[in-house]
């Protein structure tokens, strides 16, 4: 949680201590605080503008509760620390809030959570953090994590999982309660549950542990009653900075907006016993989910401190001579941020100039003066930081030492203690937004050449490793580095350089495995385009494209063929259509639609593609090649096997030539060319082709991608129709581990690999193999697309041939 560091000075009170002597706004939280009743929800709500001091005043109340009604727990949370507004994540965060309690049930569904969906989660991959604090429960959790990164993605946490839980717990009367009341009922549960019926979970998991923890504190062997907790001093949960939930992207706005919040919602529907202190600058609208909200939310709106506030607090300063007070009050207009400024010039100033006229005048003014009163070094270092809007020591040591700034690079500690600078997050500072802001537009007007300058060195910096990085190299880190190089070419790029280099950036970093990442910095990209263009500007329609290819990939069709639609609907409306663009548009709507088993609307849109790209390229473009590609695609899945040939022939032979040469696109079309010879029964013809795709694919992408899965998965099904089943098994196996890791056990992509490998065991007669193999396949199937879609009716077929084989006389 953001904690703003300062230098400590026992005599001289900080404005940002004690702004918060609100008596009416303090008295609200006693009030509600002694009245608490367990079975009743209050949500004690502060909004107001930027600067006005909510963060202080939860600040405030939170220390006072710690001093004054030190037997309620509590903790606080603030949503603007980075990784906090996914419901995982800030779940996650909130159950580090209380390290006395070991919330074993909701780890357990997390591990269940983050195995499944995101494998590349730091609570998977660095465990410690996850088993830190759980008590008596660690050894078993410590064993499901081993599971999770082993046999989990296989059978998640069932069946071999239950016995290791219950082996575990045998060992102790409270592990036994929690696997007999809690853990047995969720793993029995858990498996056939999807994404969001999960993310719905989480929330029910934490507050049930929360009670449970609760209870502990006096009784250890007890599980949570509400005759318990009417005994039970009340909980309080601070959350600051309420608006980062919705702040990004689609969360902005209506519906959407419900995405982002509703796992809070449920939460704080779940623990009535808790009182709930949410500080943020908008009203709460929780009415939509329940009508009784309106109700349970006592809502206040922290506005300018009262002309009496301030001047008690000036006093508290040593500023009381009559005039100046009123100077102060005038200008500073009752907000905290620059009532404190004023102060803080007081305190530099010799007697003497502590004269009305050294005061008041514009919050520009205040801030400038203020600045002008700080040595050199240390002034000039918080313009450069400003630049960089979250720094770390790293950073700050690199940024002051180039730009010469003449404070020390190594004593970043020692520059964070200034009032105005706060810690978002461990290791992690940034200035105060009020002076953020101010130093951005000062700078940006009055010296523009340094600022370019800033800005340029630290674009070089975030964007120089992505300019280098080879698609198997690609991590999540890079997504963080393209959203901060990109905040750093707002300011010297123009805007059609800026979206060029974007656009590359975007396409390459795809590549990789990285799209949850990248949609949230794609939709911020969006938003600036629309501010900066309008809605229906051509880059406007190139982000939707890159957004939707990604949610493409990770199985959100519906959103990505609404993005698709609108990014065509754009270029089609443009007045000198591109139709390049428009070509394109119309070839990656064909290829949802193929993918969404949509035949007849994706013909037409790549026979549309097809004709504009050879009109507009020429027969031997490799963008004709891409088109031709995707329709003979399609010819195949209906069986249209001699046309699909002569189709694929032409592809390869378009990418092959010198003059379009691209390894990917060669290694695209070889896979296709097997496909068709495959289902022509010609293998020999198609083997070589498939390892010599492979080869490329492993070599650009790297052995881990699920482009080398498709292949691996093709090469199996020629290998498993000459017989070779070993081999054939151990790329199957591979091709699985390869998509489960990049997409998660219950992607869709998976069950091509699955069916197939389920019929090589049905052709070994190795029919119980088979059954579990095609039960999951259409389950992924089901899940993502419905019974209607034609791949669920096959391999429903394919499971029932095989269970009346392996029971006959069922």
């Amino acid at each position: 949680m953001p904690q703003v560091s300062r230098r400590h000075d026992p005599v001289r009170p900080n404005a940002l201590d004690v702004f918060t002597d609100r008596t009416g706004l303090i008295e609200a939280f006693e009030r509600l605080l002694a009245a608490k009743q367990p079975q009743e929800n209050n949500v004690l709500v502060f909004y107001g503008e930027g600067g006005i001091g909510k963060t202080t005043l939860s600040q405030k109340l939170h220390q006072l509760l710690i001093q004054q009604h030190s037997k309620h727990p509590c903790a606080r949370l603030d949503f603007a620390t980075a990784g906090t507004t996914e419901p995982d994540t800030a779940l996650f965060r909130l159950r580090q809030c209380f390290p006395a309690f070991p919330f074993p049930t909701f780890t357990l569904a997390l591990i269940h959570y983050a195995g499944r969906f995101h494998p590349e989660a730091p609570v998977i991959t660095q465990t410690a953090p996850l088993l830190d604090r759980a008590g008596p429960y660690a050894g078993v959790l410590d064993e499901l994590l081993k599971k999770a990164l082993t046999v989990a993605k296989e059978a998640p946490l069932i069946g071999l999982t239950l016995n290791v839980v219950k082996s575990v717990t045998d060992t102790s009367q409270i592990l036994r309660n929690w696997y007999l009341h809690r853990a047995e009922p969720l793993l029995r549960n858990l498996s056939g549950k999807t994404q969001q019926e999960l993310i719905e979970l989480l929330p029910q998991l934490w507050a049930q542990d929360f009670r449970d923890g609760l209870v502990a504190m006096s009784s250890p062997d007890e599980l949570y009653n509400e005759e318990l907790a009417r005994s039970l001093p009340a909980p309080v949960i601070f959350l600051d900075t309420y608006e980062t939930l919705w702040h990004g992207g689609l969360g902005r706005q209506g519906e959407h907006r419900q995405l982002r919040e509703e796992w809070l919602v449920s939460l704080v529907g779940e623990l009535p016993q808790v009182l709930w202190v949410i500080t943020g600058r908008n009203r709460l609208h929780w009415q939509p989910y329940d009508p009784a909200w309106e109700a349970c939310c006592e809502q206040h709106l922290v506005g300018s401190l009262s002309n009496g506030d301030a001047s008690a607090f000036l006093a508290k300063r040593g500023i009381t001579d009559p005039d100046l007070v009123a100077t102060i009050l005038e200008h500073a207009a009752g907000v905290p941020f620059y009532l404190e400024l004023e102060t803080q010039l007081h305190d530099k100033l010799s007697p003497e100039q502590r004269l009305p006229e050294a005061f008041g005048g514009s919050h520009e003014l205040v801030i400038e003066r203020l600045l002008s009163h700080l040595e050199i070094s240390e002034a000039e270092t918080m313009h450069l930081m400003a630049s960089f809007g979250t720094w770390d020591a790293a950073l700050f040591h690199d940024a002051v030492q180039h730009f010469g700034t003449g404070y020390p690079p190594s004593a970043c500690d020692r520059f964070a203690q200034g009032w105005s600078i706060e810690q978002p997050a461990p290791g992690q500072w940034q200035l105060h937004n009020e002076m953020l802001l101010h130093l951005q537009q000062h700078d940006q007007r009055t010296r523009a050449d340094t600022f370019a300058a800033w800005h340029r060195w630290g674009f070089e910096r975030f964007d120089g490793p992505l300019a280098v990085r080879e698609a198997k190299d690609i991590t999540p880190e890079d997504g963080e580095r393209l959203r901060r190089a990109l905040a750093h070419a707002r300011h010297i790029h123009d805007p059609k350089e800026l979206c060029c280099w974007f656009n590359k950036r975007s396409e390459h970093l795809a590549k990789g495995t990285i799209w949850r990442v990248l949609v949230p910095v794609l939709e911020d990209h969006q938003q600036w385009l629309e501010e900066s263009f309008g809605h229906d500007h051509p880059e406007v329609a190139t982000t939707f494209c890159y957004q939707a290819y990604m949610l493409r990939t990770l199985s959100r069709n519906e959103d990505a063929e609404l993005l698709f639609r609108r990014a065509l609907a754009i270029h089609e409306a443009a007045r000198n259509p591109d139709l390049q663009q428009v070509a394109t548009c119309l070839y990656n709507l064909g290829i949802l639609l193929h993918d969404m088993s949509r035949l007849e609307e994706a013909e037409t849109l790549y026979r549309r593609a097809l004709a504009m790209k050879e009109a507009t390229y020429g027969p031997d473009h490799p963008e004709v090649g891409s088109s031709i590609s995707g329709l003979a695609l399609l010819l195949r899945s209906r069986g249209l096997y001699s046309e699909a040939e002569a189709l694929f022939r032409r592809a390869l032979a378009i990418s092959e030539a010198e003059s379009s040469h691209d390894p990917l696109e060669v290694a695209k079309c070889l896979n296709n060319m097997g496909l068709i010879l495959d289902d022509l029964s010609r293998y020999e013809e198609a083997e070589p082709l498939y390892r010599r795709a492979l080869e490329i694919k492993e070599a650009v992408y790297g052995p881990g991608h699920p482009s080398v899965a498709i292949t691996l998965s093709n090469l199996a099904a020629l290998l498993t129709m000459l017989s070779r089943f070993e081999e054939a098994q151990s790329l199957y196996s591979r091709a699985i581990a390869i998509n489960e890791g990049a997409y998660g056990p219950d992607h869709p992509g998976i069950v091509f690999s699955l069916n197939n490998l389920a019929r090589m065991n049905e052709f070994q007669a190795k029919f119980q193999e088979a059954v579990p193999l095609y039960e999951r396949a259409l389950g992924l199937l089901l899940r993502a697309y419905g019974p209607v879609h034609p791949s669920a009716a096959r391999v429903q077929e394919n499971l029932k041939r095989c269970q009346e084989k392996l029971n006959p006389d069922a």
